[in-house]
């Protein structure tokens, strides 16, 4: 990439908070290798305009990044950033990519702390992963009963659904998305970040430890999309 003389660089990822952050990371990458002047492009994602609960069932593995990694292809743009683990593992673009170093891939729960009582929790998750790990779980938290109920969204609506909601007590998510949110949310949409926080302390947070629940193959990575 360093040997390329570029005038341009246009950066394609999605449109959700969580998105334009990851993609605001790699341009910091970028430019510690090329001085060039990006241009960042957004676009939905199958993924992201269906919010169904059987989307995957539908629309299969890649909903989230088929459609931008058909832009590359038609070159409308350079690069496109994924979250790794959302790439599926067979490629049929034509493309290639690289990852940026990892961050951490624990997943976290969060519960309300207005649920912090009860017996029994019902936890948002669209991950068959997770919805497993909740009935291990019940032998470390002091609940008679973990259930998991399907949640879709971005991860600032996520937590606003289950705050809003008499029937869910919390969420089962990757810690990366929350650390880089914390850490880079501010410089990116400052309404969105502020409505975040106050959402976000409403919590109570348990990190789980990869040696009794390994995350998903890549969690925690962001890879960069480009033709070969």
């Amino acid at each position: 990439m360093s040997s390329y003389d570029m005038k341009k660089i246009v950066l394609l990822s999605r449109k959700s908070f969580l998105a334009k952050i990851q993609t605001h990371i790699a341009k910091i990458e970028i430019n510690k290798i090329i001085k060039n002047f990006i241009d960042i492009h957004y676009s939905s994602s199958v993924g992201d305009k269906d919010l169904s609960a059987k989307a995957w069932e539908q629309h299969g593995f890649g909903i989230f990044t088929n459609s931008l990694s058909k832009k590359l292809v038609l070159k409308e743009a350079d690069v496109v950033v994924h979250s790794y683990k959302d790439l599926p593992v067979k490629n049929l673009n034509k493309t290639s990519f690289v990852c940026l170093k990892r961050d951490d891939p624990r997943d976290i729960i969060l519960i309300k702390r207005s649920s912090l009582n009860k017996k029994k929790l019902v936890i948002g998750t669209s991950s068959p992963r997770r919805k497993y790990y909740l009935k291990k779980l019940k032998e470390f938290l002091p609940y008679q009963e973990l259930k998991s109920i399907q949640i879709r969204g971005n991860v600032p609506s996520r937590l606003e659904k289950v705050l809003n909601s008499s029937k869910e007590d919390g969420l089962f998510i990757a810690k990366a998305a929350i650390d880089r949110i914390l850490k880079y949310g501010k410089k990116i949409d400052k309404k969105e970040y502020k409505n975040f926080r106050l959402n976000f302390e409403k919590f109570e947070k348990v990190i789980l430890p990869i040696s009794e629940f390994p995350s998903a193959a890549a969690q925690g990575c962001i890879a960069l999309e480009f033709r070969n």
